[in-house]
């Protein structure tokens, strides 16, 4: 069966989104400021067998249990970090070196959209967050103007956002992509791995800003 993305009213998700109506000087992301984001979304520790991450292997069911996740970081990722031990002042440290590098927050200009691309890395990895901002680039592109990527962010990305993502339309529009393309990601990892399901909503909910969530009709009890 086809999937159908969900349709958006570009101005209602304009009015939703934080993002500043006027373009003001330039300005890089802040790698602490969407760390703040990062751990909203990842809280403290677990050790479920149902998440990858906490397998040697990296994949549920195969090796051994390795030491849990917390703040996001995961023993299976992460060997040799003593995951119970770990502080979130460490865990940051961890972030600033790996992905906030890989995803060269610093260059990003904004902050919205590049903690978006941070939260993506931390939770999918940072090569398919820079294919999805390669993706969502060719997206909003004119076709004989893609460019060409693959799993490092590389100097023609960052000029290409940072030129193109300078008003609030531009800045909706590339977020709104970027979400889609991030739903996309989610829907077909659970394709290919049911059992990854249990996961898929709070996967959606990650990528959709708060300030959607605040004006979703509140649910009455039936009778």
């Amino acid at each position: 069966m086809r999937r159908t993305a969900p349709r958006f009213r570009m101005a209602a998700l304009a009015a939703a989104l934080p993002l500043s109506a006027t373009a003001p000087a330039a300005w890089s992301a802040d790698c602490a400021a969407a760390l703040e984001t990062v751990f909203g979304h990842e809280g403290g520790y677990h050790n479920s067998r149902k998440d990858a991450g906490n397998w040697s292997s990296k994949k549920v069911g195969v090796g051994k249990m390795c030491g849990g996740t917390k703040f996001g970081i995961a023993c299976g990722h992460n060997p040799g970090v003593d995951i119970q031990a770990l502080t979130r002042e460490q865990a940051a440290e961890i972030y600033r070196n790996r992905e906030c590098k890989d995803m060269r927050m610093a260059e990003l200009e904004g902050q919205t959209i590049p903690t978006l691309l941070l939260d993506l890395a931390v939770n999918m990895g940072s090569d398919m967050a820079v294919k999805l901002m390669g993706t969502t680039i060719n997206l909003v592109n004119k076709p004989e103007e893609h460019i060409s990527f693959d799993e490092t962010m590389t100097d023609e990305m960052v000029a290409w956002f940072n030129a193109n993502t300078k008003n609030r339309e531009q800045k909706v529009l590339f977020y709104a992509v970027l979400t889609l393309a991030a739903i996309d990601r989610y829907a077909h990892i659970v394709e290919s791995n049911p059992k990854q399901a249990v996961w898929l909503l709070g996967w959606v909910r990650r990528v959709i800003p708060n300030e959607i969530e605040a004006i979703r009709p509140t649910r009455t009890p039936r009778d």
